[in-house]
C-alpha cells in the first residue's frame, strides 16, 4: 500500500459534489493556478501536515491544515462555491479519497480581491478557508 497523497485525496473528495464540479469542473490545482486557465478554479495548499504524538512506535494519525482557495471573477460566485465547500466539508468523517479522515472542520475563512496583471480592469476574488483534517494513515514499517 502506497502513502495516500492529501492532494489527491482532498481534490477527489472537493468533486464529489455536484455542484462544485459543475461550478469548476476539473479545474482543482495543487500550489498555483496555471496561467491561462479559465475561472473559477481552486488552488490547494498544505499549511502543514503533522502526526500526532505516540510513545512507541510511528503515530498512525495525523492532522494537516489545507487551504482551499476559491478564485473567480466575480465575488459572489467566489464566496457561493466557497460556501458549498464548506458545507460539503465541515463535519465530515469517513473515506475522502485514499484518507479515512476522522474529523475535518473549517478553522479560518477569509476573501481578498487580486488586481490585474495587466492594463485590464479585470479583478480576481477569493474565498479563502482552511480546513483542519485528521486523519489515519499507515504505518510504515521500519
Amino acid at each position: 500500500m502506497t502513502t495516500a497523497d492529501p492532494y489527491t485525496s482532498v481534490r477527489t473528495f472537493i468533486l464529489t459534489d455536484s455542484t462544485i464540479l459543475a461550478a469548476v469542473g476539473s479545474r482543482i490545482y495543487p500550489d498555483y493556478i496555471p496561467e491561462g486557465t479559465t475561472y473559477p478554479a481552486v488552488r490547494l495548499s498544505m499549511v502543514s501536515n503533522r502526526a500526532e504524538p505516540h510513545m512507541t512506535n510511528v503515530s498512525a494519525c495525523s492532522t494537516m491544515l489545507m487551504q482551499v482557495d476559491i478564485v473567480s471573477d466575480t465575488r459572489l460566485e467566489a464566496n457561493s462555491i466557497a460556501e458549498t465547500t464548506r458545507m460539503h466539508m465541515s463535519g465530515y468523517r469517513g473515506a475522502m479519497g485514499s484518507l479515512e479522515v476522522r474529523s475535518c472542520y473549517e478553522s479560518r475563512q477569509s476573501a481578498e480581491s487580486l488586481p490585474p496583471e495587466d492594463s485590464s480592469d479585470e479583478w480576481l476574488h477569493v474565498s479563502s478557508s482552511d480546513y483542519q483534517i485528521s486523519f489515519v494513515s499507515e504505518v510504515p514499517s521500519r
